[in-house]
């Protein structure tokens, strides 16, 4: 599913191939060097070259389990990268957390994939749509559903962020304009 919309929410996700690089490319790039270090025990140089005698063998010895534990746990967190909204909030779903953020606190959503938006004090925070996050030489359909999908996000707190009939009411708050 790319994107739906149910009543009064939309969820907004990457294109499949996008969500199968992201998972897929998380478990490669932790499990192969762990592999690879697997596959050098048989000269001593690997894990099993580990003796377990000093401090630092225990601490690289734990450091490699919980590095191997939690790559299933970021593959399925790349898997389900999205942006869910709701009348009243943004949810940005990303490798270690989720972002919530009140719909009336957001400021911009910026071409780079960024959520721009204001804390409780006023300070202004920044999130990373990871969703939509594309490397430089990504290919154009890619970058195109990036872009549209960036831009339902935009009309999408548009619509929820200003009063019935007043367009352009988040920017003019924020002392911009279109």
């Amino acid at each position: 599913m790319i994107s739906s919309e149910m009543e009064d929410r939309m969820v907004l996700q990457p294109l499949i191939i996008t969500r199968y690089a992201n998972a897929f490319g998380t478990l490669v790039l932790i499990w192969v060097p762990i592999v690879f270090m697997l596959g050098n025990s048989m000269s001593g140089a690997g894990i099993a070259g580990i003796t377990l005698t000093s401090p630092v063998d225990w601490v690289l010895l734990v450091g490699i389990v919980l590095l191997f534990a939690s790559a299933p746990v970021l593959a399925v967190r790349a898997w389900r990268f999205a942006v869910v909204c709701s009348p009243d909030r943004i949810v940005v779903r990303g490798y270690l957390r989720s972002r919530t953020v009140p719909i009336a606190q957001v400021i911009d959503v910026e071409s780079d994939s960024t959520l721009v938006w204001s804390d409780d004090s006023g300070e202004q925070r920044r999130t990373a749509i990871r969703a939509f996050r594309l490397p430089n030489r990504a290919l154009r359909p890619l970058r195109a559903h990036a872009a549209e999908s960036l831009g339902r996000l935009s009309a999408w707190i548009d619509t929820h962020q200003r009063p019935a009939g007043e367009p352009g009411a988040r920017l003019r708050a924020r002392g911009r304009s279109r």
